[in-house]
């Protein structure tokens, strides 16, 4: 038997028409993913979008500062990252998805991750949600979204 071979993309969504993200609040991991689809079968078609339906979900996302982490699989990440290039709104808003970094672990995305969400908070003189937002991090419950 083959083990399914993943990777994990570590993303952020930038919003050019706002200073800060939290006019971005409401948006969900589920919203993400569909717009991600649309895109891979307007690009890449069908046979694109089926490469990616094995392993294709959202590890986390933080609303707070807009970083996320994706799962799919090892053959589809070149096409995964052109579908987020051709995003251009999510919910009505104009946003760029940038991808941070390609992993091949979580734990390593979760590093990165846990450094750019402190950098972020930090930045944005919101001290006081760093705990809450690494929080999920720490307690290693990121299968619950």
């Amino acid at each position: 038997m083959v083990r399914l071979k993943t990777r994990y993309i570590l993303f952020q969504l930038r919003y050019p028409d706002f200073e800060d993200t939290k006019t971005a609040k409401n948006v969900q991991p589920k919203t993400l993913i569909s717009i991600l689809r649309a895109s891979m079968s307007k690009n890449f078609g069908d046979i694109g979008l089926s490469e990616t339906l094995n392993a294709f979900t959202i590890k986390y996302f933080s609303n707070s500062t807009s970083v996320g982490i994706l799962r799919v699989h090892c053959d589809a990440v070149e096409k995964v990252l052109g579908a987020m290039f051709f995003v251009s709104s999510v919910d009505g808003k104009n946003v760029i998805w940038d991808s941070i970094g390609v992993s091949g672990s979580i734990s390593k995305c979760e590093r990165r991750a846990i450094k750019i969400n402190r950098r972020i908070l930090r930045d944005g003189k919101n001290n006081d949600n760093v705990d809450d937002v690494l929080d999920i991090f720490v307690n290693k419950d990121i299968d619950g979204l």
